[in-house]
């Protein structure tokens, strides 16, 4: 199974997503070799939104679901951060970027559907 690390910004009540082809998900993505949760972010983040500040926080939670793109089983590590600025101008395979309220406006990735039921569940939302 692959892994990705992702991270959930929330401000307002609302998750900052990024649209990757036709998907809502949470920034982040996959780690190299040797690469720790934390390295990975802050690669990923500086790839996906290179004008933006981020800080990563702590650890929230592991989901497991199904990738939009490969159809394959990926454990997502999901990390609390905060945004300095803002996210600025997407770069690389991201579209677009924002901060989402109503997610049944948005096709959401199954695994982030997961994740943004459960941080409502738990009260982030």
């Amino acid at each position: 199974m692959r892994k990705a690390i992702n991270l959930a910004v929330i401000l307002n009540n609302k998750i900052l997503l990024v649209k990757k082809k036709k998907i809502w998900i949470l920034p982040g993505g996959k780690p190299n070799k040797n690469e720790t949760d934390i390295q990975c972010l802050e690669r990923e983040l500086l790839e996906e939104l290179p004008e933006a500040e981020f800080n990563i926080r702590n650890f929230y939670k592991s989901f497991i679901g199904i990738t939009p793109h490969k159809g394959d089983k990926l454990r997502a590590e999901v990390y609390f951060g905060s945004l300095n600025n803002g996210p600025g101008e997407p770069a690389r395979e991201i579209c677009n970027v924002k901060f989402i309220k109503n997610f049944e406006e948005y096709l959401l990735s199954d695994i982030t559907n997961k994740i943004v039921m459960e941080l409502k569940k738990d009260g982030y939302l």
